[in-house]
């Protein structure tokens, strides 16, 4: 019997979604996969004939897709209206979940010793005047944030994700895992890196929607290519009352499977924010004026 085809649409998560699919049994034994790459490593030109493609497939697992500018056919809008009806749709969330680490995010352009993640307190550190060792000391060593940030940080977190998916209209959802489930075990390697656990959940989900049991199985490929501690005080802030701290996670930073002190971090991220042009570093001024205003006053 012929098996019946599908893929996976996304950004780096996809494959892994893909994988994680292909090792339930139930699956496997009914589907095989057609590989569609991140969507942000295709060139524009190609996807085109990407989205072409899909029209022969029996699956399209999807990720919310927002700029038809830069993905075209692979926008949600635009897909759906293409292949709704022809092809069946499932759309999952992208896993954007910042609430293990709430000063990290992205600046446009810039890269540190843990690729595009940054450290928004460090970079507020630096334009502060704050020297290497006192950044250091103060961001890693010790809680200068607070419980209260923490719990705060993890709860927001978690309604922007569901609203998100209820924006999107997903069929799957992931937040009340993370919710759940994410309050006694870290379930991301950092804001959009994550685990195995939360893979093999989707993948569950996605069998749920097409009716097939599953039985149990891992996920063992990780989506590691930065790793970013979770601090003891971090821990102990988002462990439910009367429970033990959070299982999981790292206590050391790692990005491509190598250990990078925090000390090369800071040294590393201070030289790229002292090559910013002054409007970015205006403009980064701006964000995360909670963590500002906290350094500020240290």
């Amino acid at each position: 019997m012929r098996k019946k085809r599908f893929t996976v649409i996304g950004n780096c998560q996809g494959p892994f979604v893909a994988q994680a699919l292909m090792q339930k049994p139930n699956f496997a034994d009914r589907y095989e996969l057609q590989h569609t790459p991140a969507v942000h490593v295709i060139e524009k030109s190609e996807i085109k004939a990407h989205v072409s493609r899909l029209k022969d497939l029996d699956l399209v697992v999807h990720q919310p897709i927002l700029n038809a500018d830069r993905f075209g056919g692979f926008e949600t809008n635009t897909l759906r209206g293409a292949l709704q009806g022809r092809v069946p749709l499932i759309c999952m969330p992208s896993v954007y979940f910042d609430g293990y680490f709430p000063t990290l995010s992205t600046i446009s352009g810039l890269t540190t010793p843990a690729g595009l993640v940054h450290d928004m307190a460090a970079f507020h550190a630096f334009d502060l005047g704050w020297d290497a060792q006192k950044t250091e000391r103060a961001l890693y060593e010790e809680d200068i944030f607070g419980t209260a940030f923490y719990k705060a940080a993890f709860e927001q977190a978690l309604l922007g994700l569901t609203q998100r998916e209820t924006d999107a209209g997903v069929d799957v959802r992931v937040s009340d895992f993370l919710g759940g489930f994410g309050r006694g075990e870290i379930l991301m390697h950092q804001f959009n890196h994550p685990t195995s656990t939360v893979f093999d959940e989707m993948a569950r989900r996605i069998c749920a929607c097409l009716g097939l049991s599953v039985t149990p199985s891992e996920t063992r490929q990780e989506l590691d290519t930065v790793i970013w501690p979770v601090w003891p005080w971090v821990r102990a802030a988002l462990s439910v009352e009367g429970q033990t701290p959070l299982n999981g996670g790292s206590d050391v930073l790692r990005f491509r499977g190598q250990t990078v002190s925090m000390s090369d971090y800071i040294s590393g991220a201070f030289q790229a924010y002292a090559q910013m042009a002054d409007a970015q570093r205006a403009g980064c001024r701006r964000r995360t004026p909670e963590l500002r205003a906290v350094l500020a006053a240290t």
